[in-house]
């Protein structure tokens, strides 16, 4: 069984930590349809890219399935040689529409940048994968940092993924209003995803 698990932890120098953390349950299609690419060496396959783009793609892109570090690495920044990483990875929005599987965007995707309602999308990392039985995982994370001047209210969580040089949606969770989480001006924010299997 392959599970997600989300943990979003508020930071301040000057306040006292704040964490929420929850059991994910919403992997959308495109997920299950990059692994199909994979292992069916199909020639042609259309997925639905964050800008509602029809793609066709082949098993010749499957090798880079699923990827969120950027130009390579475990690490992703503010730069990859395809796309700006700030698609890719751990991603934040405002929206509230209940999910659903075929979902291929959040519903009110949180910019990167300082203007209002936007969050600066620093880097993040991806860890390495642990195995203690029954489980084996790994977890991806990033840092977001509020400088709009105003709060923001965290509602969604989603994971973002480039195959083909296209970015796609392949997780997305709605929060609960009791785990909402209002960023003010000047904190940051933590993210941690984890991808979990039972061995």
């Amino acid at each position: 069984m392959i599970q997600s698990f989300w943990e979003i932890k508020k930071l301040h120098p000057l306040r006292k930590p704040f964490c929420r953390a929850g059991a994910g349950r919403s992997f959308v299609k495109n997920f299950i349809c990059m692994h199909y690419l994979q292992a069916a060496n199909t020639p042609s396959f259309s997925f639905m890219d964050i800008g509602g783009q029809a793609r066709s793609l082949t098993s010749d892109n499957a090798s880079c399935a699923m990827n969120m570090a950027g130009g390579g690495g475990r690490s992703y920044s503010l730069s990859s040689y395809w796309i700006a990483s700030e698609k890719l990875g751990v991603v934040l929005g405002t929206g509230t529409t209940a999910v659903a599987y075929n979902n291929y965007a959040m519903a009110s995707l949180i910019a990167h940048g300082t203007g209002a309602g936007q969050l600066l999308h620093w880097g993040g990392l991806i860890q390495d994968t642990v195995v203690s039985a029954p489980y084996a995982w790994f977890d991806m994370m990033r840092i977001f940092e509020n400088q709009s001047g105003g709060d923001i209210t965290i509602k969604e969580l989603g994971l973002q993924a480039f195959l083909g040089q296209y970015v796609f949606l392949i997780c997305r969770d709605v929060l609960q209003e009791s785990d909402w989480v209002t960023l003010h001006n000047t904190e940051f924010l933590k993210v941690t995803y984890r991808i979990r299997v039972t061995v």
